[in-house]
């Protein structure tokens, strides 16, 4: 694996976490993209994290702060916060205890919907 300096750590989760949240249709969502997030509270082989609240579509995509970074983790780092957030409507509703079918549907079809126009438009040409 390539080793990089933080610098384009950085530049590189900053420009792949804006790819991804595009290629998801996550447009809805106010994102904000941290490159210098603490530690402290994250296990120790923690590249990156997301935090969400699902109510106001509002969300944080943090890169831990570290002194150097191996470029392929970066990368996965950004692909995997941005699944978290694309998961995040429906983890919000599986952690409540009330909710309906109905609200739960619509959240279900809304994944479907953005998989359907990143994902399948993508590749459904490319896999034969």
């Amino acid at each position: 694996m390539k080793k990089i300096d933080k610098k384009k750590a950085q530049e590189l989760f900053t420009k792949d976490v804006t790819k991804w949240l595009d290629f998801f249709g996550l447009n809805d969502w106010f994102v904000n993209i941290s490159t210098s997030a603490s530690s402290k509270d994250c296990p120790e082989d923690s590249v990156a994290f997301c935090s969400y609240v699902c109510e106001g579509k509002s969300a944080g995509i943090a890169l831990i702060d570290r002194e150097s970074y191996f470029e392929e983790l970066v990368k996965i780092a950004a692909f995997h916060e941005v699944c978290e957030l694309l998961l995040a409507d429906i983890t919000f509703l599986a952690s409540e205890r009330g909710f309906s079918k109905t609200i739960f549907d619509i959240a279900r079809h809304s994944l479907i919907r953005r998989l359907e126009s990143s994902v399948f438009k993508t590749l459904d040409k490319k896999l034969k």
